[in-house]
């Protein structure tokens, strides 16, 4: 039997919006390592190296 083309438009959509749900996770991740690093920032801005805490920016 041979997929019809709506199975594979399905099968197609299927994969971009799991693609679509790993790009999201990823940038839950990414937010939420940056405002850890925030958060460090904040609580020993005194004691870190406003240079070194720039170009890890």
């Amino acid at each position: 039997m041979t997929s019809t083309h709506g199975e594979d438009l399905a099968s197609q959509y299927a994969q971009l919006v799991q693609q679509e749900d790993d790009y999201v996770d990823q940038l839950v991740t990414c937010n939420k390592l940056i405002l850890d690093a925030m958060d460090i920032i904040a609580k020993r801005a005194g004691v870190l190296h406003m240079d070194t805490v720039k170009q890890a920016a």
